[in-house]
């Protein structure tokens, strides 16, 4: 079976650093994701037309990022079908500082294909800081740092019906692995009260477990998952982990074995791994989950 790329995530990299880098490793601030939802029902990734949605952005790095100076456009999709898509009749634009980026727009009545663009800056803020669709690709950037690029293009009902998908549980070496608000990746964390494992302690299984809602039926057969994994610390043994449209309902448990780094600060360090769900048409879902490497 030809497995698609689902990522609608376009990254225009700008100081990439080594192109031989595990691409699971976050080692700088990068663009993960983007989710499209309905404002009425966050579930929904396809508005129709004449509807209000938003699309949010999921930005990761090694070390906390705060709020993130950002600049994003949503406009009519230009019809260039080969390198990066561009904007052909601004829609609105909206800027500002965020942990998760995001912009709030009405789909118009006539729309035929609709993308989001922009910059975010964790060491500077956007350049230029309006004409955000008008400006990208060529120079839309940021005044210091990298500029975190990104494009993402929003489906539309009633020519796709989708969901987001969801997330059941996730699991660390079979034991339930809930959130941390808490946490704060790359700062110290003994006793913080999440997960504790030593540096340098080997492999651990951690396991995802999607609803059987997440595969929607559609017209040309049950949908199939693609699952990302990321790190900001250890190994992952891959990238991606797929739920093939042929397996059955009750198969929609995918794992992934993570390695410890092999050093830790006496006070330990938080790390993250961040889950991305993506549905191939449309939907996305990521989990964040914390735990405590300690020497």
């Amino acid at each position: 079976m030809r497995r698609e790329t689902f990522s609608l995530i376009t990254l225009l990299c700008v100081g990439c650093g080594d192109p031989l880098a595990p691409r699971q490793l976050v080692e700088k601030p990068r663009v993960l994701a983007a989710r499209a939802e309905t404002a009425a029902d966050a579930a929904v990734a396809t508005p129709e037309r004449g509807q209000d949605a938003v699309v949010r952005v999921l930005l990761e790095a090694p070390t906390p990022l705060g709020a993130v100076p950002f600049a994003l456009a949503a406009c009519e999709r230009d019809a260039t079908l080969t390198g990066v898509p561009g904007c052909r009749d601004e829609l609105t634009e909206v800027s500002g500082a965020a942990a998760e980026p995001s912009i709030p727009f009405t789909v118009p009545s006539d729309a035929r294909a609709l993308l989001v663009v922009g910059v975010a800056c964790p060491e500077g803020v956007p350049r230029p800081a309006s004409g955000v669709g008008a400006a990208y690709p060529d120079a839309l950037g940021c005044s210091a740092g990298p500029a975190l690029r990104m494009s993402f293009d929003v489906r539309l009902a009633p020519e796709v019906d989708n969901e987001n998908p969801s997330v059941d549980e996730i699991r660390l070496d079979d034991a339930p692995w809930a959130e941390n608000p808490s946490a704060t990746v790359g700062g110290a964390c003994v006793g913080g009260g999440g997960p504790e494992i030593a540096a340098n302690a080997g492999a651990h299984r951690v396991s995802v477990r999607l609803p059987a809602a997440a595969r929607e039926h559609t017209p040309a057969g049950r949908e199939h998952l693609e699952v990302s994994w990321f790190s900001t610390a250890g190994a992952l043994d891959r990238p991606v982990t797929f739920v093939e449209a042929e397996a059955p309902e009750a198969e929609n448990e995918v794992s992934q074995v993570w390695t410890a780094p092999g050093a830790a600060p006496a006070s330990g360090r938080w790390m993250e791994l961040v889950i991305v769900v993506r549905d191939g048409r449309g939907g996305v879902v990521w989990q964040r989950r914390s735990l405590c490497v300690v020497p």
